[in-house]
């Protein structure tokens, strides 16, 4: 798997870097978990792989923004 060497802050910090509005939302569903739950474990106040692991594949396929 590609991402196996990726650590958990770091997943953390690309998908706050390239979140857009209704992130959290679309996290949540695919998961299954509340979006306060997934918006604290994104914020690093709460520990929980599955719903980082969800968030970084969802930034990680777009396309870096050009200016």
């Amino acid at each position: 798997m590609a991402n196996a060497n990726v650590t958990t802050a770091t997943k953390i910090k690309v998908f706050n870097q390239a979140k857009r509005l209704g992130d959290i939302a679309k996290v949540a569903n695919k998961t299954g978990y509340s979006s306060s739950m997934v918006s604290r474990t994104l914020n690093g106040q709460r520990n929980n792989e599955f719903i980082v692991e969800s968030a970084y594949k969802l930034v990680s396929r777009r396309k870096a923004a050009t200016a």
